[in-house]
């Protein structure tokens, strides 16, 4: 079965999200290599009862982004994981020490999320006490409304290897709304985390399919889609 997406990003890269179980010397990004929280110091690690489950991105002092499937158990049922359970590591290499701990105080999944072909994966999570800006600890920037990056643009996706942060670049190549529905994969430790090109916050990591599969793209929620319920919601312009 077929679908129209109207947030999501397909893009093929030369690099993929893998599914596999990590072991000691696994880099889940494949093609990533480790990289200094410096480099990238708006990527987070989202934990649930203390254990790494997704990536995250920082917007501002006060807000983070993430999947949508990263903190709705069971949407037609209402089942958002409570934020009580959650926290958001920022500022380090690795994702189980270092860095501050931040707690959640508002969990906040799109309205009109779909947990069958995960459009509109995102959510917003306030953060409690605010982020420390600082070398390590910074906002991604969001895009215009209008924003549509070019094809061959150089686009960065981070992530967490088996603990530590790992990135990868690639050219952007292409971009379709038309998905299939019985490909869809969803939860690694990757997904929530963030695409980036040239500085801006272009998509948050979505699904895939399989174990590093080169004909298969990656898919990303398209975050300009959605600058006005993210301006809407965090009162971030």
């Amino acid at each position: 079965m077929r679908v129209e997406s109207v947030t999501a990003l397909v893009i093929f890269f030369s690099i993929y999200y893998s599914f596999c179980a990590p072991d000691k010397n696994f880099v889940r990004i494949v093609g990533g290599k480790l990289v200094n929280i410096s480099k990238i110091p708006y990527q987070l690690s989202l934990q649930f009862e203390g254990e790494h489950k997704c990536g995250a991105s920082i917007i501002s002092r006060r807000w983070a982004v993430t999947a949508a499937h990263c903190v709705v158990r069971d949407w037609d049922e209402g089942e958002i994981v409570e934020a009580v359970t959650l926290s958001l590591r920022a500022g380090s290499n690795r994702n189980d020490e270092g860095g501050a701990l931040h707690g959640v105080a508002r969990v906040i999944p799109h309205q009109m999320y779909d947990q069958d072909v995960y459009d509109y994966d995102i959510a917003l999570l306030k953060v409690k006490p605010p982020f420390v800006i600082g070398p390590n600890v910074r906002a991604i920037r969001l895009p215009s409304r209008n924003y549509l990056a070019a094809t061959g643009a150089k686009a960065k996706v981070s992530g967490w290897g088996h603990r530590q942060v790992v990135q990868a670049s690639a050219a952007f190549m292409s971009q379709n709304k038309e998905l299939a529905r019985s490909k869809a994969r969803k939860q690694t430790g990757d997904s929530g985390g963030p695409l980036v090109i040239r500085g801006v916050l272009t998509g948050v990591v979505s699904w895939g399919v399989g174990c590093g599969l080169g004909r298969f793209p990656g898919v990303y929620t398209r975050v300009s889609v959605l600058r006005d319920w993210i301006a809407n919601t965090t009162g971030l312009r």
